[in-house]
C-alpha cells in the first residue's frame, strides 16, 4: 500500500465523514485539522494522524494548533498510542481515538470528555476494584497497576474473538519496547472477552469455562440476611443438575441491584453477567466477574436529557415478524378466530412455508440435507432501514401442537445450531403455537451483553396471516 502524505489522509477521511449521517458539512482547516458540522449539536475540530506508534511528537503539532483540536484521531488500523502521546492530549482536555470514534463522536455533544468504550469499561472496572491503589496507563492497551500488599502488575488488554500465538508475539513485540524507569516489563497478562452465553457453556462439558450472557435468577430474599448466597439460575432446558450464581452480598454496590437480585425473574428482571462456569460434580457453580443490570448503549443516550432506550436491555432482542420490511404487510392481515388459522397450517408442508420465505426474500432455497444448522439462511433481512443476516429454523405440521425444546432434539441442540450460524437475527417458525419455553431458550443462545443480535418466532397464525397479507395461501384448504 502506497504512503499518503497527511493532507492525503485527511482529505480521505474528510470524504468519508462527508457521507456520514447528521454530519452536515467538513471543512479542511488544515493538512491534519478538520472541521465537522454536524445536524444535532454544535460543529468540533478533529485532528488526523496515521501512524503504526503514535508518539508523543505526532500529537504535539496538533495539541499546540491554534485551531482549537477537541479530538485526534490515528486512521492506521493494527496501530497503538505510547503512553506520553495520550498524557499530552490529557493533559491539554483532547480526546484520543481511532477512525471508528471519530465517527462515534458525532453523535457526542461533548467531544472532548470522549472516551472508547474499550478504555472507559478496562478503567471503570480498574477503579472500582477493592485490590488497585493506582494504575498508569503504559500505552493505550497496556496498564501498569499498584495493588494494595500485592507486588506491581502489568496487564496487557487484548480484544480478539479467537486469541492466536500471532497476537501474543504482536503484544510481546509492542510491550518489549517500552520500559519503567527501574524496571523492565517483566509480566504481561492477557484477558480475552467470552463469546459463549452459558446456555452454551453448559453444554461443553469442561470443569470451568468462562461466558457472557443475559440470565433469570430466581428470587433470593436471604440476599438482605446472609453474606454469603447461592441463587439458582432460572433455565428452560435440564442439564441434570442444578446452575446456581454464588456471591458475596457485601461485593453488591447498589440497592438498586439487591432489590433486582431479590425479585428475581418473578419480577421480569434479568441480569446480565461475565462469569466463570465451575462443574461441581452434583451442580453448576457461576463465580461472578461482572453482574448487574442489562441496559442499552445507544447515541441518544449522550443527549441532554439522556433517553429512554437505556431501560430497553431487560427485554432486548426480540423483534416480531412485522418488524422485517420484508414481512411488513403482516400487520394489515387478521386471523378470524384460531380454528381459521389452525384448519388451515394443518395441511401447509414445511417446504411451502420455506419457499414463501424465499420468494419474499427474492432468494431461492436450499436443499436440506441431516447436518445442516439452518432451513433457511439469508443475508437480506431488512429491519428498521437496515440490511441483516438472519438464520431460520423451521418446523411443519408433522407435529402439530405447541412447541417446546424437546421438539427441537436433545436439549434443544437445533435452537443451538440455529443460533451458531452467527447470523445477526434468529428465527423459528412453526405451524402450531411456540411455547414460552423455546422463546426463552432462543434469548438464552442469542442475547449477549456487548454482542447484541436479534431473535424472532413465528408461530402458525403469525405464518398463516404472512401467507394471506402476500396472496400465497396455497390452494390445499383456502378459507
Amino acid at each position: 500500500m502506497a504512503k499518503h502524505t497527511p493532507a492525503e489522509t485527511t482529505e480521505w477521511v474528510a470524504g468519508n465523514l462527508r457521507k456520514a449521517e447528521n454530519v452536515s458539512k467538513v471543512d479542511v482547516l488544515s493538512d491534519q485539522v478538520l472541521r465537522i458540522s454536524r445536524s444535532n449539536y454544535d460543529p468540533f475540530v478533529a485532528g488526523i494522524v496515521s501512524a503504526k506508534r503514535v508518539e508523543v511528537d505526532a500529537v504535539r503539532p496538533l495539541v499546540k494548533s491554534k485551531l482549537g483540536v477537541e479530538i485526534i484521531a490515528n486512521v492506521l488500523k493494527e496501530s497503538y498510542w505510547t503512553g506520553g502521546a495520550l498524557k499530552l492530549a490529557q493533559d491539554n482536555n483532547i480526546a484520543t481515538g481511532a477512525y471508528g470514534d471519530l465517527l462515534r463522536v458525532i453523535d457526542v455533544e461533548d467531544v472532548r470528555a470522549f472516551q472508547p468504550r474499550e478504555t472507559e469499561f478496562v478503567e471503570r472496572g480498574l477503579r472500582q476494584h477493592d485490590r488497585i491503589s493506582s494504575f498508569d496507563r503504559v500505552y493505550d492497551r497496556l496498564y501498569r497497576f499498584s495493588r494494595n500488599g500485592l507486588p506491581d502488575l502489568t496487564v496487557a488488554m487484548l480484544d480478539e474473538y479467537e486469541l492466536t500465538a500471532d497476537h501474543l508475539r504482536t503484544a510481546r513485540d509492542d510491550t518489549d519496547s517500552f520500559r519503567w524507569p527501574s524496571s523492565p516489563i517483566r509480566t504481561v497478562e492477557l484477558r480475552v472477552p467470552p463469546r459463549k452465553p452459558l446456555a452454551e457453556a453448559l453444554t461443553l462439558a469442561k470443569p470451568r469455562h468462562m461466558f457472557m450472557s443475559t440470565e433469570r435468577l430466581d428470587p433470593c430474599p436471604e440476599i438482605y440476611t446472609s453474606s454469603r448466597v447461592s441463587q439458582q439460575v432460572h433455565l428452560e432446558l435440564d442439564y441434570g443438575k442444578p446452575v446456581v450464581v454464588t456471591y458475596h452480598t457485601s461485593h453488591i454496590c447498589s440497592d438498586t441491584g439487591r432489590m433486582t437480585l431479590r425479585e428475581g425473574y418473578l419480577q421480569r428482571y434479568r441480569e446480565a453477567m461475565i462469569g466463570l462456569l465451575h462443574d461441581m460434580g452434583n451442580r453448576f457453580e457461576i463465580e461472578p466477574i461482572v453482574m448487574g443490570a442489562p441496559f442499552l448503549d445507544h447515541p441518544r443516550n449522550a443527549q441532554k436529557g439522556g433517553s429512554q432506550a437505556v431501560w430497553g436491555g431487560y427485554d432486548y432482542g426480540e423483534i416480531l415478524p412485522e418488524d422485517i420490511s420484508e414481512f411488513a404487510q403482516i400487520s394489515e392481515v387478521r386471523a378470524g378466530d384460531a380454528a381459521e388459522w389452525m384448519a388451515f397450517m394443518s395441511q401447509v408442508p414445511e417446504a411451502s412455508v420455506k419457499e414463501t420465505i424465499a420468494r419474499l426474500l427474492a432468494e431461492p432455497t436450499k436443499k436440506a440435507w441431516g447436518g445442516e444448522e439452518n432451513d433457511h439462511f439469508s443475508a437480506n433481512v431488512t429491519v428498521a432501514g437496515r440490511r441483516h443476516t438472519a438464520a431460520f429454523l423451521l418446523k411443519g405440521p408433522t407435529a402439530f401442537r405447541e412447541m417446546t425444546p424437546a421438539m427441537c432434539g436433545k436439549n434443544g441442540d437445533q435452537i443451538y445450531r440455529l443460533t451458531r450460524a452467527g447470523a445477526d437475527i434468529s428465527i423459528i417458525q412453526h405451524a402450531h403455537l411456540i411455547g414460552a419455553a423455546v422463546r426463552e431458550t432462543l434469548r438464552a443462545f442469542v442475547v449477549q451483553p456487548g454482542h447484541p443480535r436479534m431473535f424472532c418466532v413465528m408461530d402458525g397464525q403469525a405464518t398463516y396471516r404472512l401467507l394471506k397479507a402476500y396472496g400465497l395461501l396455497p390452494p390445499i384448504a383456502s378459507p
